[in-house]
């Protein structure tokens, strides 16, 4: 999952990448509504950010909403206070010049 500050609006937005290594149409529309439903119920508690959730193939072994909701409901509250809290996102170090 990636973060970052909203630009637009005071609200958080969402975005799913998921490709077709991860399975057919069905699957990657049934991931990718159980992601916005997931989303939806927690979108209160989010602070303005820009979310992109990267599916990997392992999410199509996941059967029931309730296993997507146990795995994206701590990153999204990571997120959040991380967020809050101004902490910047893991990744590659900042290069100083």
């Amino acid at each position: 999952m990636l973060a970052l500050p909203c630009l637009a609006g005071a609200r958080p937005r969402l975005g799913c990448a998921i490709s077709k290594k991860v399975g057919g149409a069905v699957v990657r529309n049934r991931i990718r509504r159980w992601v916005r439903e997931v989303f939806r119920a927690r979108q209160q508690q989010l602070p303005p950010v820009d979310l992109v959730v990267v599916a990997k193939p392992e999410a199509a072994a996941l059967s029931a909403l309730v296993n997507l909701e146990a795995e994206l409901g701590p990153a999204f509250e990571q997120v959040a206070a991380r967020a809050m809290g101004g902490q910047r996102r893991r990744g590659k170090p900042e290069r100083k010049k």
